[in-house]
């Protein structure tokens, strides 16, 4: 039972993949809308913003000819898009071959990358790229000058190619959740551990050395861990008891752990704020591929911050330079998903409205100035943004709406046929089940007084148990 139970919950895992609504890069933030359209703003320099020109634009525009998007993921200055069939679009800088589509030649529309299906997760490095297909392997393609690529060579590549397996022996398997650094990229593997490789000049691979590494190597003494993300030189780590591991940079307290000892090549646990034991309840993480600070999304909606703080992206008043312990970003509540730039920091609330703090020198944080902001702002004349945690089962089509669900939730499916019984399992990350029951129309409630908080995974099957779908939702 305890085997069926693991194959589901890793199938679902590998599946249901929370997608990034948000990113920043270097000079640009990208937003996907509730019509699955994606808009940008900020820097524009090399076509970032995906709108057939290189005018930069202090509000959200249009990316030109993109629909039916469910992730994205910024670069240093190329961005990449998940559409719902599982192809990847990619537009922006290019001269790594970052966008592969067999070139170098940067884009200011989105293209297609080459011999690309069936993907669940993308990451945008500084100069790479990072796919994960549904059948738990990984394809990377643009800049490997050290290793990022994970292919056992440093030759550049325009086209995607599979990530080699440990010590170069096969192809790295049973992936669930990946991140892009600055040039090291991160796995997770459906037994919990994490796996990275590239530059490891500051320890950010977490295997007790400083040695650069072109194929995967275990990180050491984690495991249990969910979410991944990665900064210019450092890598945070989301366990499924909502706890925090970081490593690699820590000159400025990129770790959290309340210190500034400069290279931390295994991972220690983020601290609490003010340093009141460690930091917990924690449901989302998020770092910048370009530079060192780092977002957490607490249960109680609550942003907290730790690290680099040059241009304000710390969003805390009372921070003057950086912070080697999580802070509190000042007024801002009731939020569901979290992202960073290099430099500034993005954010969206229950009420749809998107907001960023942080470096403004090119209009990345979309509220028309050029102007620098300690504290949020709003971005301004954004589409309305996406909620609902769209997911598509072999079956049909699951919906759920809100998610991270606050205090009620609603499950709607699109049953193959009507007048047929259906029944609806749910689970929590360790495999226990916590509810079943039998569905007399197309949805369900969730009533936040019934669950704890958490992850949920949950399968639909019909009268006969043959399959439906599956799905996942989170309760803050």
């Amino acid at each position: 039972m305890k085997k069926t139970i693991f194959l589901l919950l890793y199938t679902m895992q590998l599946a249901l993949l929370p997608a990034q609504k948000i990113s920043g890069g270097v000079w640009h933030s990208v937003s996907i809308c509730a019509d699955s359209t994606v808009m940008a703003w900020g820097g524009n320099n090399y076509g970032q913003l995906g709108n057939g020109n290189n005018t930069l634009s202090t509000y959200p525009v249009s990316v030109n000819s993109l629909s039916g998007i469910i992730s994205v993921s910024c670069g240093y200055a190329h961005t990449l898009a998940l559409r719902r069939d599982g192809t990847v679009w990619a537009w922006g800088a290019n001269n790594f071959g970052q966008l592969g589509d067999s070139t170098t030649t940067n884009r200011s529309i989105p293209v297609q990358v080459i011999g690309l299906s069936g993907i669940v997760e993308i990451a945008a490095g500084n100069s790479s790229s990072l796919a994960l297909r549904n059948d738990g392997t990984l394809f990377a393609w643009g800049n490997n000058s050290m290793g990022e690529l994970g292919d056992s060579t440093i030759i550049e590549r325009n086209t995607p190619i599979q990530v080699h397996g440990s010590v170069n022996v096969g192809f790295l398997t049973g992936i669930v959740a990946i991140a892009c650094g600055a040039s090291h990229s991160l796995a997770v593997k459906n037994d919990g551990t994490v796996w990275d490789w590239g530059n490891n000049a500051f320890g950010q691979l977490g295997d007790s050395t400083t040695v650069e590494r072109h194929t995967p190597v275990k990180v050491k003494g984690l495991n249990g861990i969910v979410e991944v993300t990665a900064g210019n030189r450092h890598s945070v780590a989301l366990r499924n008891d909502s706890t925090v591991f970081a490593w690699g940079s820590n000159w400025i307290g990129t770790c959290g752990d309340g210190t500034t000892v400069t290279v931390r090549n295994t991972p220690v646990q983020v601290h609490g704020v003010g340093n009141s034991g460690f930091l917990t309840g924690i449901t989302s993480i998020a770092s910048s591929q370009s530079a060192e600070h780092t977002l957490a999304l607490r249960s109680d909606s609550i942003v907290l911050a730790w690290g680099a703080n040059g241009f304000g992206e710390l969003g805390n008043t009372a921070i003057a330079t950086e912070s080697n312990l999580p802070v509190q970003v000042d007024t801002l509540t009731r939020i569901i998903s979290i992202a960073t730039g290099a430099y500034h920091s993005l954010a969206i609330k229950r009420d749809n409205s998107e907001w960023a703090w942080g470096d403004n020198a090119d209009g990345e944080l979309g509220n028309g100035s050029y102007v620098d902001s300690t504290l949020p702002t709003q971005v301004m004349g954004l589409c309305s943004v996406i909620l609902a945690q769209n997911e598509i089962g072999t079956k049909t089509n699951i919906s759920i709406f809100p998610n991270p669900i606050v205090e009620t939730g609603k499950i709607m499916i699109d049953f193959p046929q009507t007048g047929s019984q259906y029944r609806l399992e749910i689970y929590d990350c360790s495999g226990m089940t916590v509810r079943e029951v039998v569905l007399n129309d197309n949805q369900f409630i969730i009533e936040k007084m019934d669950f704890s908080q958490g992850f949920y995974l949950f399968r639909i099957t019909d009268g006969n148990g043959a399959f439906v779908g599956l799905g996942k939702f989170i309760v803050l």
